[in-house]
């Protein structure tokens, strides 16, 4: 800009200063081709020339004085100026980043202040469904004191159950007891108890060769009251086993099958 300025200028002076030398040049060369007698008039004509050209000159001198200021007051505006635009641009740069700035905090608040809603929304959401909880507290303390209620009285109910089963077992085993000891002399028989539920039943007088040869089986009253055979030494043909456990079951005849079993440990001790 501070160039274009100062070239516009030089070249309007040099305009100026060329149109008028030619019209004095011009002026000079009419006044040479005029008649003789006009000599004393030409010779003024030609010294206020002098003194126009020397006008003329302090005229350029002038001009280039003023053109001089005139550039040097421009460059010092322009100069100002691209100043204040340099201030100018810098403080636009301020605002730029203050507006960068400003936007980022406000996104960031928006996004907290959202993200707070959200919260409040869900501690808003918990809360009623903890009244709605607390309302029906009542109404599920009755259900599960009914439902305690409900279940004490089937533990109760359980309870004398088993002790029913319990006695009814022990009864069992008494009548067997009591049958055992019409049998024990006649038959060289004892009984063991042998944990929970258990008997054992123990012969001698099975080999009539050797005294000292004993057999024995156990057996288990299960939680269907019905027998089982959980030993049996010496070994006995399954097959046998299972006919007199059979009977057993379904006659309830614990005599029967004492005798039966004694009568199988003989035969197969005979044999």
């Amino acid at each position: 800009t501070r160039s274009i300025e100062r070239h516009i200028y030089i070249h309007t002076y040099n305009h100026i200063y060329h149109s008028l030398r030619f019209l004095y040049i011009h002026i000079q060369i009419y006044f040479s081709h005029t008649s003789f007698e006009m000599t004393i008039t030409i010779q003024d004509i030609r010294e206020k020339a002098t003194r126009l050209g020397e006008h003329l000159a302090f005229g350029r001198s002038e001009f280039d004085i003023f053109t001089r200021n005139s550039v040097l007051k421009l460059e010092n505006q322009s100069t100002e100026f691209e100043r204040k635009v340099s201030e100018e641009l810098e403080k636009i740069k301020k605002l730029v980043a203050l507006h960068q700035h400003f936007k980022s905090e406000t996104s960031n608040k928006i996004q907290t202040e959202d993200r707070e809603s959200k919260e409040e929304c869900a501690a808003v959401e918990r809360l009623e469904s903890l009244k709605r909880k607390e309302e029906e507290f009542p109404e599920l303390v009755s259900k599960y004191q009914s439902r305690f209620q409900s279940i004490s009285v089937d533990v109760e109910n359980l309870h004398q159950q088993l002790q029913l089963e319990v006695e009814e077992k022990d009864s069992l085993l008494q009548q067997l007891n009591s049958k055992i000891f019409k049998y024990q002399d006649h038959l060289g028989l004892e009984f063991q108890r042998v944990g929970a539920n258990h008997l054992r039943f123990c012969f001698s007088h099975v080999n009539p060769q050797n005294d000292q040869v004993k057999a024995h089986f156990s057996i288990v009253v299960t939680t269907t009251n019905q027998y089982e055979l959980t030993e049996c030494v010496p070994s006995i043909a399954p097959s046998l086993i299972e006919v007199h456990l059979k009977k057993l079951n379904k006659e309830n005849n614990l005599s029967t099958f004492v005798i039966s079993m004694r009568k199988e440990f003989v035969a197969s001790l005979l044999e």
